[in-house]
């Protein structure tokens, strides 16, 4: 006999998600699964050093999650969840096994506990699972000693109520049929980008033709093709969603279309109305896929093709060439550099744009690496990184631009990286590789100038503008700066026309 405890009578019930009153049966509860709630919450709530991280997720939410986890796709895509339906007589499942092994709730972070679960299934899925404890005996070590048996731990076990589909008919389907049942949706409400959102949504716009519980049977959030394995997917405002019957299929692709007409809409669908919600059956946004793909791999192809043919040849390092005898007229290898004044907008001819970097490589390595610029006998290495004023790169990409302080580095830049070949062997190389393998192409750095680099600057906040060209200003004053174009020969090869260093002479000491 287990002892008595108390409870109140009188307590607020809440609406389950069918909105219909909780089964009598599954309502009340038994003293000593009530004992046993408590048990395992005080114990989740007083472990560690008391303090508990709280998940994003509500109670109903965490019901959703398990009704799509004992839906009849789950236990037909999962032979092992069915074994272990059937090796229960009475069909329970235990709450832990499902806890790690639905590709709904295993992927939480944090990992919900048996308890919260528990309440959420009673709160709100009450009229479609069932939940029971399971008590465990008590242990034998006192009497018998330790044994190599396994005793029973006891916990929560849980299993669907006769509702839906039945579990033997779905089992002869094949994937075609699910295939078939299956539809893409895309623009959901910006509120509604989650699992149990979408849920949700299709309740609401199955609501007239009143579905049951397990109507939606899977919800498939397709990955980013630069999303890794182990990447949680995201819903970025398409899925797909799988149902049990053609007929609820037939509705939403009706009331739905892929061409939408802006009338007749219900109450229901006003929200998905107002975001552009449309669907498409699977079969057809597969076909519009392959296209995509397609048409996305041409149009990569055709930018490699260009920026091949952009890239400019490397010039002859000076020392290749033959002396010329010097002009009296001004320097025209260069273009003259804008003036920078207070009133500019932005630095004019401070921007640099790079191809071909490391996908993997960061914003400290690229620094660092293009510092090497301007490495001379009078600059140091942290003039240099001072020099580069930002590096602009996001992970995964190939190119980046780069910020310099005047328009006299960004040009020393562009003919340090035009002369060097150089290529990034990895994605920490912050030296870079004189000679690149053949299979890897060398660093292309181009001069940002016109209707591109006003773009680019228009999205720069006007603070970082302001204090960008007040820095141009700054270093284009400054005499130790200003030399830096005329000492970028001895960077490529040519020996320094200047006067060497004279050697300090030791001053004889007295005898």
């Amino acid at each position: 006999m287990f002892p008595f405890i108390p409870r109140k009578v009188s307590r607020p019930t809440k609406a389950s998600i069918s909105q219909q009153q909780p089964h009598p049966a599954v309502a009340q509860k038994e003293p000593a699964e009530m004992q046993r709630v408590n048990e395992l919450s005080v114990a989740a709530d007083t472990k560690g050093k008391g303090k508990a991280t709280k998940s994003d997720l509500a109670e109903e939410d965490y019901a959703i999650l398990t009704i799509l986890s004992l839906s009849e796709h789950a236990l037909w895509a999962d032979p092992e969840l069915r074994r272990t339906m059937d090796f229960n007589a009475e069909g329970y499942i235990p709450l832990s096994y499902l806890l790690h092994h639905s590709p709904y709730l295993s992927k939480l972070s944090p990992l919900p506990s048996e308890v919260s679960l528990v309440k959420a299934i009673r709160a709100h899925a009450g009229d479609h699972l069932d939940v029971r404890v399971l008590v465990s005996a008590p242990s034998r070590a006192p009497w018998y000693g330790r044994t190599a048996v396994k005793e029973d731990s006891g916990g929560f076990e849980v299993r669907r109520k006769s509702e839906g589909c039945p579990v033997h008919v779905v089992e002869n389907w094949s994937r075609h049929d699910w295939d078939a049942r299956t539809i893409y949706m895309e623009c959901i409400p910006p509120h509604h980008r989650s699992i149990p959102g979408i849920w949700r949504l299709t309740r609401t716009l199955l609501s007239s033709s009143s579905p049951s519980t397990w109507a939606v049977q899977v919800i498939t959030l397709p990955p980013h093709h630069q999303d890794k394995e182990t990447d949680q997917p995201k819903c970025k405002g398409f899925a797909l969603v799988t149902f049990a019957e053609l007929e609820d299929v037939t509705y939403i692709l009706g009331h739905w279309p892929w061409d939408r007409q802006p009338a007749g809409q219900d109450l229901d669908g006003e929200e998905a109305f107002k975001y552009g919600f449309r669907t498409l059956s699977k079969p057809k946004w597969q076909a519009l896929n392959e296209e995509y793909l397609s048409y996305r791999k041409r149009l990569l192809e055709e930018i490699a093709e260009n920026e091949d043919e952009e890239v400019p040849t490397p010039r002859e390092t000076h020392a290749e060439r033959e002396p010329t005898p010097q002009q009296d007229g001004p320097d025209t290898s260069h273009p003259a550099l804008p003036n920078v004044t207070l009133s500019s907008p932005y630095p004019p001819g401070c921007l640099v744009f790079v191809r071909n970097v490391h996908p993997e490589t960061n914003k400290t390595t690229l620094r660092t690496l293009f510092s090497q610029a301007y490495v001379l006998d009078s600059v140091s290495l942290e003039a240099g990184a001072d020099a580069l004023d930002y590096v602009d790169f996001n992970k995964g990409m190939d190119t980046c631009y780069l910020r310099l302080a005047t328009p006299q580095h960004a040009q020393i830049l562009v003919d340090y990286l035009q002369s060097n070949r150089k290529k990034q062997t990895s994605g920490l190389d912050s030296k870079g590789a004189e000679a690149p393998p053949a299979d890897k192409k060398s660093f292309a750095a181009e001069l940002v100038e016109g209707t591109r680099e006003e773009l680019y600057w228009a999205k720069v906040p006007e603070k970082v503008r302001r204090q960008a060209v007040e820095k141009a200003l700054a270093r284009s004053s400054s005499d130790s700066w200003s030399e830096l174009p005329a000492k970028a020969v001895a960077l490529h090869g040519a020996p320094d026309s200047g006067e060497r260093k004279r050697k300090r002479k030791r001053r004889k000491r007295d005898a």
